[in-house]
């Protein structure tokens, strides 16, 4: 059994190139000289989902904390974040597994060697500050015992059975070669496999709901859902075969950022949508002069939910439309909201667009209710 893993080609099916150690080599160096061991991929689409929201929900208290970060996806581990998006001193590995039974025993996070992934990440990485983590759906337990009935993170070192960590702090030794069991850590998370899409959105509303935040609209906070689970889920299949790979590049393709966070919220807050079609209905007949021909206000309310729902398929469009919304403005010549409506379908560089087609009277009057000036 190998005790130190310095410099070395292969052990247990894991590649890492040769590096020679050097005192003052950046982490972020170092990250991309080590080839990461192949990872097998997910044992079902369920536990491919609950990894990325899993990383969403980290995201989420890296956020509150205002955190720098970057985040990458099934590169060294299945989560690794690292403390800043440019110039990191400290990594953080986490190992994301799933139980349909309802605890994993300690026998198994070892068998599976769940815990020689974890130690041997930290040992590559012996140089930097590194801590390991292993989350999961489920408790871990040792025979009957759980170790941690919470849902806070706890280092093995806390861990009150002293035989527990014995076998711990053996299986860990035969790869490090001084054993920090405070480096370990270990939860049970929030989430659930049924229900984590709500979790992540409900946890997302909150964060907003906070005075420091403008408040998005549940609008926004779904859009800002899929946009970045979208990120998270091409990071996590991107597969790196550039061995001279920067490390601004490896987090470009592998990952996402706190830059990331704050981009998409920022985009969001400037095009966020009314929530309630019936403001729009009373803006556009109290201060356009304009009706809907006669169509009920329940009609209304679904053709609203569709051309939300159908908004983010087409974001980039709704950018070209704000733009010709602006030159018809500037150059119109009739007050008429209906003939404004036409000009749009009409217009020869969006007007060929389904969406635009379908859904210009709501295009254009969201256009004059946000300010657009009429």
């Amino acid at each position: 059994m190998i005790k130190y893993l310095y410099n070395y080609v292969n052990i247990n099916n894991f590649s890492y190139r040769i590096v020679e150690r050097c005192g003052s080599m950046t982490l972020a160096t170092k990250i991309i000289q080590v080839v990461p061991r192949e990872i097998s991929g997910s044992d079902t689409f369920r536990r491919y989902d609950f990894q990325i929201a899993v990383a969403f929900d980290l995201i989420i208290e890296l956020i509150k904390e205002n955190k720098n970060f970057s985040l990458l996806m099934d590169h060294l581990d299945d989560i690794v974040i690292l403390n800043d998006k440019d110039n990191p001193t400290m990594i953080n590995f986490y190992q994301v597994k799933t139980s349909k039974n309802k605890s994993i025993t300690i026998n198994t996070v070892i068998s599976n060697n769940w815990l020689q992934y974890m130690t041997e990440n930290r040992s590559q990485f012996k140089d930097y500050k590194s801590k390991a983590h292993f989350i999961s759906n489920q408790y871990v337990q040792s025979g009957k015992k759980i170790l941690f009935e919470d849902l806070e993170y706890h280092a093995l070192s806390d861990i009150e059975d002293e035989k527990i960590k014995e076998t711990i702090t053996i299986h860990i030794g035969e790869i490090e070669s001084e054993v920090e069991l405070s480096d370990y850590y270990i939860a049970k998370s929030k989430l659930t496999l049924n229900d984590f899409t709500n979790q992540i959105i409900g946890n997302l509303s909150s964060l907003f709901a906070e005075e420091r935040y403008n408040k998005l609209n549940s609008w926004a906070i779904k859009t800002l859902y899929n946009e970045l689970k979208d990120k998270l889920m091409q990071a996590e299949g991107r597969v790196i075969t550039n061995q001279h790979i920067t490390f601004s590049n490896l987090v470009k393709k592998k990952g996402v950022t706190s830059q990331t966070f704050t981009e998409i919220v920022d985009n969001l807050k400037d095009e966020q949508l009314p929530e309630n079609v019936r403001d729009l209905v009373e803006f556009a007949e109290h201060h356009c002069n304009y009706d809907f021909d006669g169509i009920s206000i329940l009609k209304l309310i679904r053709r609203y939910r569709n051309f939300i729902n159908d908004y983010y398929k087409n974001r980039d469009i709704y950018k070209k439309y704000k733009t010709v919304m602006h030159d018809i403005e500037e150059n119109r010549k009739s007050d008429d909201l209906k003939e404004i409506v036409k000009e749009l379908t009409n217009n020869k560089e969006v007007g060929k667009y389904q969406f635009i087609e379908t859904y210009a009277d709501f295009l254009v009057i969201i256009f004059y209710f946000k300010g657009g000036v009429l």
